[in-house]
């Protein structure tokens, strides 16, 4: 097997690939909805729909808003997998683990052309591919930004270095490229340029030290900051600088600790004591060991360690919102960095020679322990609960699975994962609003009212909110408190149009008809093919004995909705009070057609039948109805149907 490896020592590049795959394909099944993954989705229209340039002028969140991030790459390749695949979840996965694949090709090239034995590249680079800090960067999906910045990050780095040994000008340009690249898939990127500049003055002989090819870099770099000081225009909530750089000084540590032993990883982490004082032991020993062979200023070294502090950094210094209830730091984050230890590790030991069994070793136990934490990532639900775990004062773990189970109908365990949320934050809004609807559609009207009141406290400008509220009054029948609230809702967001219909429903309810009647025509103006408005000006009309208008619109509502067998009944109960029999028994046939065991609907055709002379239909619809359980059709049988 050796021998045939060194004969062809292509497949050097094979192993990590190989590795990659073995671990990872079996994600391809995995749903999609984890943090921020939920963002893809609902964003499906967007990504296949979308010309690219106007992808390519979204934010990081896929939005026209202008929030924070501006990654257009990553949306691009976003972009591509939705068009591949029609949004489905294997083909956004695959390409994770393809960029993860040519980026551990990319390593061994690395380290080949600084010196390093192929053999020893080569597990280094499978020791990366298979290291489980990375499931996070694989698997979830928003760290493509993460995975590309690297990538190119790694031909430019390279380019760089052949250009220095070949002095080819493609080099040169391909660098550039790789640069630019870089920056537009994650602004992290832009600590390159310190990172080339002491690259190049490794160089002596290199001219790649001069003006003209960092003035290529500027301009790169002031293009970018220029577009997307005009595309990011929106609020940033988050804090950056270096007050949280400094507060975020435990990821230097713990960082370290994680990429060197592989037990301390979560979805969604906060500082520990443990791994912060085992990253700080780790620090020490190294330093000690390097001081003790008088290494310390040794090139590869230094190296390395600016390679990962200046990728750490632009990561230390965002701190998010709900930090002090959520998590400290994303392991994405460390993707890059750890490459730069890596690297300085493997021209450190460069002239020293190592068996397999030095990497074998470890790449075994790497691989078990990544298998085991990609379960993790199996479902949202999984994820989330994994957060928990590892971070139970995570409010936005709670909040997140939370919402899961609301979108599941499990409203129960919805409202006890919020509470928890709440109870870590208590004015955490979201957690207030959404908590309200599980208890809405539980019928628990009060305890909803009072989390919208919250809610609207500390977000007293949230139309969807008064909304919701005044769904919640209109349920317990606190009828002008609600049309106060839906006019509050309409105040803030005029183009909220089913608020129309809701105070519509409010107004007919109370008797109110002429307001009934112009909100549902608002309604319709505004989306004629909003069948529910046809509906209820249709039982408006009916309130105010007008059965032609209300038959108008019934026929409406049925064009735009056959497949409703409800719509039918409606229809047919009009026709029926109308005296037109025959067109109420068709109505009530093509809804039971549509939805056959309506026992109800059954004892009213049979009436109908009976009414017209018809007996033998009636009573084979009253047994049909006896059949589903009705006792009132086995009376019905009783009655008329022994003979």
């Amino acid at each position: 097997m050796n021998t045939s490896i060194r004969q062809q020592p292509w497949l050097y590049f094979l192993i990590p690939v190989i590795l990659i795959l073995s671990l990872y394909t079996h994600t391809l099944g995995f749903k999609l909805g984890n943090l921020d993954e939920d963002i893809i989705v609902r964003s499906a229209d967007v990504l296949r729909d979308s010309a690219i340039t106007d992808i390519l002028r979204r934010d990081a969140f896929l939005s026209k808003d202008g929030l924070a991030f501006y990654r257009p790459l990553q949306n691009l390749s976003l972009m591509i997998d939705a068009r591949i695949s029609q949004n489905s979840a294997p083909m956004f996965r695959l390409s994770n683990i393809l960029i993860h694949c040519i980026v551990s090709i990319l390593i061994i090239y690395l380290l080949m052309i600084n010196g390093v034995s192929l053999p020893t590249a080569a597990g280094f680079s499978s020791l990366f591919a298979v290291h489980p800090l990375f499931v996070h960067t694989v698997a979830w999906i928003p760290a493509r930004g993460d995975l590309l910045m690297t990538l190119f990050s790694l031909i430019t780095i390279i380019s760089v270095k052949k250009y220095q040994d070949k002095k080819k000008r493609w080099w040169l340009l391909l660098s550039v490229t790789g640069y630019l690249a870089a920056l537009f898939s994650k602004e992290t990127a832009i600590v390159m340029l310190l990172l080339l500049f002491v690259l190049n003055g490794a160089d002596k002989r290199s001219i790649m030290q001069t003006i003209g090819f960092f003035m290529m870099l500027i301009i790169v770099t002031v293009s970018y900051i220029i577009i997307r000081k005009i595309l990011i225009t929106g609020p940033f909530h988050d804090e950056f600088g270096l007050l949280p750089a400094l507060s975020n000084w435990q990821t230097i540590p713990e960082s370290i600790a994680k990429i060197t032993i592989p037990f301390f990883h979560a979805p969604m982490p906060k500082y520990t004591t443990v791994v912060t004082i085992t990253g700080l032991t780790i620090v020490t020993l190294l330093f000690y060991y390097l001081h003790k062979q008088k290494q310390l200023l040794h090139t590869a070294i230094l190296t390395g360690l600016l390679w990962f502090v200046l990728f750490l950094l632009p990561g230390m210094a965002f701190r998010h919102s709900l930090a002090d209830t959520g998590y400290d730091y994303l392991e994405h984050r460390f993707y890059m960095p750890a490459i730069g230890i890596l690297a300085g590790l493997a021209l450190f030991i460069k002239n020293k020679h190592f068996g397999p069994v030095f990497f074998i070793i470890p790449i075994i136990l790497f691989s078990i322990l990544t298998i085991r934490r990609t379960s993790e990532y199996k479902t949202p639900v999984a994820f989330y609960s994994a957060a928990i775990h590892y971070n139970p004062r995570c409010a936005i773990a709670w909040y997140g699975r939370g919402n899961l189970y609301k979108e599941a109908q499990q409203y129960d365990k919805a409202i006890a994962d919020f509470t928890e949320a709440l109870q870590l934050k208590p004015d955490y809004f979201e957690a207030l609003n959404n908590r309200g609807i599980a208890r809405f559609n539980t019928k628990r009207y009060d305890e909803a009212i009072a989390d919208y009141n919250q809610a609207l406290q500390i977000n007293p400008h949230h139309a969807q909110t008064y909304n919701n509220r005044a769904n919640a009054y209109s349920a317990s029948g606190r009828l002008r408190e609600a049309i106060a609230d839906y006019n509050k809702t309409l105040a803030l967001d005029p183009t909220l149009d089913a608020t129309f219909y809701n105070r519509g429903a409010c107004w007919a309810r109370q008797g109110m008809y002429d307001s009934a009647m112009a909100d549902f025509n608002e309604l319709i103006r505004r989306d004629s093919l909003y069948t529910l408005g046809y509906v209820y000006r249709a039982f408006t009309y009916m309130s105010i004995n007008d059965k032609q208008n209300a038959l108008t619109d019934f026929n409406t509502a049925i064009r735009q909705s056959p497949s409703d067998p409800q719509l039918f009944i409606y229809r047919g109960d009009i026709f029926y009070s109308l005296g037109r029999f025959t067109d109420a028994v068709n109505d009530y046939s093509r809804s039971l057609m549509l939805q056959p065991q309506q026992p109800a609907l059954l004892i009213k055709r049979g009436l109908l039948y009976y009414t017209n002379g018809n007996t033998a239909q009636a009573c084979e619809d009253w047994h049909t109805a006896k059949r589903l359980g009705s006792d009132e059709a086995a009376n019905f049988v009783a009655e008329y149907c022994q003979n």
